[in-house]
């Protein structure tokens, strides 16, 4: 089980995730937004299948509850996708202090792309 340090720690993840797909606004530290909420209730909405994944991964995140499989992930995400939520599941195994870093580490790489 991940073990997030805090709620905010576990929010800023969330939108790390988001981030990704350019979908930041989408979440606080406080949680997600009401829009969030309202793409959650239309299956995602407009969003393209990636940023639905990638939306869908971090809804999973925030409360242990998701409308995809391992399989969808791995069949729609690309590679620098997948490698960030590699990393976060190898520093989930860690604690809250490696969580932390690979927050650093992937809002960095966010912002050079």
């Amino acid at each position: 089980m991940i073990v997030f340090s805090s709620d905010e720690q576990l929010a800023r993840v969330c939108r790390v995730v988001c981030s990704r797909a350019r979908l930041a606004e989408l979440w606080t530290s406080d949680g997600p937004t009401a829009q969030a909420t309202d793409l959650l209730e239309r299956d995602g909405g407009p969003l393209s299948s990636g940023e639905r994944m990638v939306f869908l991964v971090a809804w999973s995140i925030w409360n242990g509850s998701g409308q995809m499989t391992i399989g969808d992930v791995l069949r729609q995400l690309d590679s620098v996708s997948l490698a960030m939520l590699g990393k976060l599941m190898l520093a989930a195994g860690q604690g809250g202090g490696a969580i932390n870093a690979w927050i650093v580490e992937a809002e960095a790489m966010i912002r050079c792309r």
